[in-house]
């Protein structure tokens, strides 16, 4: 399955992916919705900071569109946090072959038994690059769910 050419080439001109941190809203440059929630919208970053110099591949932030209080009762964080991973282990070793600065954003739609996946870029990735990652997170196992968890892993190509 190719990667729809409106999110391959999708480019945000003058917003960053990360704007939606400490508002109530958020414009999802990927799928195009407004996302709402009583709080705020956060990207979760590691809590232990470690050096990312010379790292071509960096994970810039988690961001969950699904309420913390949906989130509890429909997924274990430890099943979140080792899906992640395993997203992580596959994008980067993918991503490091583009040549040119860019910034991913994998947005994972997860139900039970079911994984959709959508991609949009800023800068300049390669379009066999940005679907060789496509496939990559198509064939990770479903998060174990109980019902829709959507969350965003934002990545930062700096070769």
């Amino acid at each position: 399955m190719r990667i729809p050419s409106i999110i391959c080439s999708f480019l945000i001109m003058s917003t960053s992916f990360t704007s939606a941190h400490g508002e109530a809203r958020y414009d999802n440059p990927v799928d195009h919705r407004s996302y709402i929630t009583e709080g705020e919208f956060k990207t979760y970053k590691s809590e232990t900071e470690r050096d990312t110099t010379g790292q071509p591949v960096v994970t810039n932030g988690i961001r969950l569109l699904t309420g913390e209080s949906d989130l509890k009762q429909r997924v274990r964080v430890e099943d979140l946090a080792s899906f992640i991973k395993s997203a992580e282990n596959r994008a980067y070793p993918i991503l490091a072959k583009n040549n040119a600065p860019a910034l991913v954003l994998v947005q994972f739609d997860c139900q039970p038994n079911r994984l959709e996946v959508k991609i949009a870029s800023q800068g300049s990735p390669q379009e066999s690059i940005l679907q060789a990652l496509y496939e990559a997170m198509k064939s990770l196992s479903p998060l174990q769910t109980r019902g829709e968890v959507t969350f965003q892993v934002e990545l930062n190509v700096r070769p």
